[in-house]
């Protein structure tokens, strides 16, 4: 097809990287063996292209066993055949594409139009071809010390893992790094999450292990508290002061208890010996049913007098008794 129905002239030519797919192969045998005619020998099994992968030794580049060949169509074959060999053919992850003449990543130093940097230390270009920078490596990339070239960089590992979405799902460069970035926007907001959930975790780890403490000196308090109730319990005693024994021992001696209230009577005072004066000091008794009477006068006579009385007459019997 080279026109459209209303007479415009067109051209169809297939999309230089998507309509292709790229592996690499492990081949030893043909290490010394022109890229051209191997090529040429593939060329039926959909084999576009053939590179070799070259190191440099000593400042030369030698050849290596590793062949990329580049297929027709976007899947990847299993496997290829080099004349009887069947080579298992492996995904091709190219190293991310590094300017060395700005340090930027995306395109070659053939197609730079910015100004030269040094790769090393970052500055402005003051170095002629092939010297040397003696300075302290810095990247701009990632304001750490190592050189702009350093596979530990940041940088470089962001622009490897786009490289590999690209070659696992067959799309565009552009495709790839906007899925990064959507990926890579997720894992901080999980990663935030995390941290988050983390310190929580760790802060409820402290209560518990601080209400685990106080629940451990809580019980060794109540089993003491145990202990102390089970021994067996030591009489009381009271201890009194000379003061008060001799009070009370006072108190015996000169009172006695009333035998109605129970309660505390002096008993009535010692009157002297007045036998000369003829005085009749006498001791009167009352029993409870009022009806005996004692006495003794003075000269030691005791006088005794018992009245029984009647209910109904008020006559009665009386009993004298003389010592003497």
């Amino acid at each position: 097809m080279t026109e459209l129905t209303d007479g415009t002239p067109i051209e169809i030519f297939p999309h230089p990287t998507l309509n292709t797919v790229q592996g690499m192969v492990y081949e030893p045998d043909s290490i010394n063996t022109d890229e051209t005619v191997i090529a040429k020998n593939l060329k039926s099994q959909d084999v576009q292209a053939v590179r070799r992968i070259k190191k440099r030794v000593d400042g030369k580049l030698k050849n290596t066993p590793l062949l990329i060949l580049s297929f027709h169509g976007t899947e990847l074959p299993d496997h290829v055949y080099f004349g009887l060999l069947r080579i298992e053919v492996r995904a091709y992850y190219p190293s991310p594409l590094l300017c060395f003449n700005c340090g930027t990543y995306g395109h070659p130093r053939k197609s730079c139009s910015q100004p030269g940097i040094c790769l090393r230390c970052s500055s402005p270009l003051h170095l002629a071809e092939g010297e040397q920078c003696e300075n302290t490596p810095h990247c701009f990339h990632c304001r750490k010390d190592h050189s702009i070239r350093s596979r530990e960089c940041p940088k470089y590992k962001e622009e490897d893992k786009i490289i590999h979405i690209k070659v696992d799902r067959g799309i565009s460069f552009g495709e790839a790094r906007r899925i990064y970035n959507e990926e890579n926007r997720r894992e901080t907001i999980a990663r935030v999450i995390q941290n988050q959930l983390k310190q929580e975790i760790a802060t409820k780890d402290q209560l518990i292990a601080s209400l685990q403490k106080q629940v451990a000196e809580l019980a060794k308090e109540l089993a003491s508290i145990k202990s102390a109730l089970r021994e067996p319990q030591q009489p009381l005693t009271q201890t009194t002061s000379p003061k008060e024994t001799q009070s009370s021992a006072t108190t015996s001696k000169t009172q006695h208890k009333s035998r109605k209230d129970e309660s505390f009577v002096s008993p009535p005072a010692k009157r002297k010996d007045n036998r000369d004066k003829g005085t009749d000091n006498s001791y009167r008794t009352r029993s409870r049913s009022n009806k005996r009477e004692l006495g003794m006068s003075a000269t030691g006579d005791l006088r005794g007098r018992i009245s029984n009385h009647s209910d109904a007459s008020s006559s009665g019997t009386s009993l004298t008794c003389n010592n003497g």
